[in-house]
This record gives structure tokens, C-alpha cells and sequence, in this order.
């Protein structure tokens, strides 16, 4: 790629991982002018059988479901992406994608939910086909095609945002400060989100 400031880059895992994982689809884009692409794709084994699900918690619990996160999440298999929400609402949302039946996501997530201590306040597990799980996390209702047409269906879930890249657990002190501004909504937001998304484990 091309960066803004006319630098050729290579971006990948091990070469500007920021650029790569913004390039890979988190942040605001601009980043630059992307010159080629190299791309690897995963093989879904049965894309009439993928499973989509949402784990929620109250925020009152941040401590042990980020704590969870972060030791289960670098152990996490191949074929599964979750995403974890954080919103100023007062819950916490662990929301994926596994790439094989409901009947086997129970262990693959069992390792979280034993380390975060309790039982997710509401979850929603459904096996479908992979269209159906990636239009799921769209947030448009596929029941209703009507409703889908027009441009800003629902606004998007999230109007304007930053990104950090890390590659080690969170501190107990980043932990704190993420609560902290969750606790007060900058002025003129009508809500915020902090969003912690683990790409194939």
C-alpha cells in the first residue's frame, strides 16, 4: 500500500501490523491507497451449517469477562470469530461466528464462560446458513427484504470510531480507564460503544 504519507508499505502480521489490521476491517479507513492485495481465505466445511451467537453479561461484571477474554481469547480455534461489546448501556456482549453446527460450539466456548464465573443474563445461539450469520451482524432484519432497501438501514452500529491495536492483555489499568469512559458519555454522544475483536482466535 501507498500510506497518506506517500510511503510504500507492506502491511501484514509481522510487517505495520497497525496498517494490517485496519486494512483487515476495524477503524475509519484513510489510511492510505491500497496498491495489491494477498489474500487467504479460510474453507468453511458446510455453508448451510455455520453457527451465529450473542453471550450477554451486566457491566457490572467487566472485570471477570475481559479478564476471560484475555486468556481464552489467544487459545481460541481457527474457525471461530467472536467480537466482545462493551456499551455504555451497562452490558457486555460477546457476539461471533463458528464455522461449523450449534452442537459443537458448547465446548468451544466452554473455556470462557468457566473463566468469566457465571452464566451469561441472555444469549442467542442459531444455527443457519453463512449468508444468514453474516447478514445477522449487519444489523438488518432479513425477514423483512422491504426494509432493507434504503441506504442507512438502522444507521450502522457505529457512526464514528478509533482503533488501538494490541498485542498483549489488557492491563488492570486499561481496564479501568475503558470503564471510566464508558461510565461518561462524552458530550453530544448519544451513546458509545468499546468493541474487542479477535480474528480466528
Amino acid at each position: 500500500m501507498v500510506s497518506a504519507k506517500g510511503d510504500m508499505l507492506v502491511a501484514n502480521k509481522n510487517q505495520n501490523p497497525n496498517y494490517f489490521g485496519q486494512l483487515c476491517g476495524v477503524g475509519g479507513g484513510s489510511l492510505g491507497i491500497i496498491t495489491s492485495f494477498k489474500i487467504a481465505l479460510q474453507t468453511v466445511p458446510n455453508t448451510d451449517a455455520v453457527t451465529s451467537f450473542t453471550f450477554s453479561w451486566p457491566a457490572s461484571q467487566h472485570r471477570a469477562v475481559l479478564a476471560a477474554y484475555n486468556t481464552w481469547g489467544p487459545k481460541a480455534t481457527n474457525d471461530l470469530t467472536t467480537e466482545l461489546n462493551w456499551n455504555s448501556a451497562g452490558s457486555l456482549e460477546l457476539q461471533g461466528l463458528y464455522l461449523d453446527p450449534k452442537s459443537n460450539l458448547n465446548g468451544i466456548l466452554k473455556g470462557f464462560i468457566d473463566a468469566v464465573g457465571s452464566q451469561p443474563s441472555a444469549s442467542d445461539v442459531r444455527q443457519q446458513s453463512l449468508m444468514d450469520a453474516l447478514l445477522r451482524f449487519t444489523w438488518m432484519d432479513t425477514t423483512k427484504p422491504a426494509g432493507m432497501q434504503h441506504p442507512f438501514v438502522q444507521d450502522a452500529k457505529c457512526i464514528k470510531g478509533n482503533l488501538l491495536f494490541y498485542s498483549a492483555p489488557f492491563s488492570g489499568q486499561t481496564v479501568q480507564i475503558m470503564n471510566k469512559y464508558l461510565c461518561s458519555i462524552p458530550r453530544g454522544l448519544t451513546g458509545a460503544y468499546i468493541i474487542i475483536d479477535l480474528w480466528g482466535g
